[in-house]
């Protein structure tokens, strides 16, 4: 697929800590992006073969198709490590009773099935780290729960008490998770998985708001994700956890929004809308919200709507388009030198 490389600049003055910020933007294709690793590597979700989502894989200019499982008719790429290593899942559009969702590793050009765990029928795979741990979920009919794929065991990584569904979304080096669990009387509440306990973060005791989701954390444990009272597309906030403190991130001019991933300097990225309703990628740095929109040049209908993963350099994978009712394109963002 051919690439198009908008060298575009923008700034924008956040007091005296930055003078500036500049990126240059790349077009990489029209997917939903969902990650990126240090090498500047993306990963997500398209319509490639023209029928079904296919996951996808952008590296050194090209686009490439991951595939689908066998027997499965669509698939869908959650997470990527510095090795390359993609996990996500593959599964069938209708569900008789021979064809379940399963997890997979993609490695070396290879799509290996993980199949299923702990019991239970279906897998879902989203998240991997450099040492190839592997976390996600696994569901039943009375319940899912949190796993870590390791060397080819899995554990179950358990639930808050009296917990029945539990769910992983991110992964540091050292095997700590970050995500969600639940019970039929308690909601979806953010959690930390460490060497088998399960941590509350406390978005409900010490915000306020009934549901959380973590959906990333760095290597100092700092950990990101959304936040909300009724329904997720509902008034949802993104949070930041850090050294057992809970930030909301929404602002008076950004009151609705979700963070979705968080590099190793604190760097957080997500997407917010504005008062209008607007959705825009966004990127909190240095106590400030920002609008990454505003820190490129215009482009002629172009919106990045969602910013989904940072890396430990400061490139940003973002989904936007081109217009209303246009698909959405994977974008690029890479910090050019003041």
């Amino acid at each position: 697929m051919a690439l198009t490389t908008l060298t575009v600049m923008g700034q924008v003055t956040n007091g005296a800590v930055n003078a500036a910020t500049k990126y240059s933007v790349t077009d990489l294709g029209a997917f939903d992006p969902s990650g990126i690793n240090n090498a500047g590597l993306v990963v997500g979700t398209g319509n490639v073969d023209g029928n079904h989502p296919h996951a996808v894989l952008y590296s050194h200019g090209q686009l490439r198709d991951i595939g689908i499982l066998p027997n499965e008719d669509a698939s869908y790429a959650t997470g990527i490590n510095d090795l390359g290593q993609v996990v996500g899942y593959s599964e069938p559009l209708s569900q008789p009773p021979f064809r379940k969702t399963h997890a997979f590793i993609y490695s070396c050009g290879q799509l290996k099935d993980l199949g299923t765990f702990l019991g239970n029928y279906d897998s879902y795979a989203y998240a991997i780290d450099n040492a190839g741990q592997i976390v996600g979920t696994t569901c039943c009919s009375s319940g899912s729960g949190a796993f870590l794929f390791s060397n080819g065991y899995v554990r179950n990584l358990g639930f808050l008490p009296g917990g029945s569904v539990s769910a992983a979304y991110a992964i540091k080096t050292e095997g700590q998770a970050a995500g969600y669990s639940s019970s039929s009387t308690q909601p979806d509440q953010a959690v930390l998985f460490d060497n088998g306990k399960v941590q509350d973060l406390g978005i409900s005791s010490t915000l306020g708001y009934r549901y959380s989701m973590a959906r990333g954390i760095n290597r100092k444990g700092q950990i990101v994700g959304l936040m909300f009272n009724e329904n997720e597309s509902g008034d949802y906030h993104a949070f930041l956890y850090s050294k057992g403190k809970v930030q909301d991130l929404s602002t008076t001019k950004y009151p609705t929004g979700a963070a979705y991933g968080i590099n190793n300097a604190g760097l957080v990225v997500g997407s917010a809308q504005t008062v209008s309703g607007k959705s825009v990628a966004v990127l909190y740095e240095h106590g400030q919200l920002l609008d990454l929109n505003t820190l490129i040049s215009p482009i002629p209908g172009l919106v990045l709507e969602e910013a989904k993963g940072i890396n430990d350099v400061g490139k940003i994978v973002s989904s936007g388009r081109y217009g209303n009712g246009s698909p959405t394109h994977a974008f690029l963002l890479t910090p050019v030198s003041k």
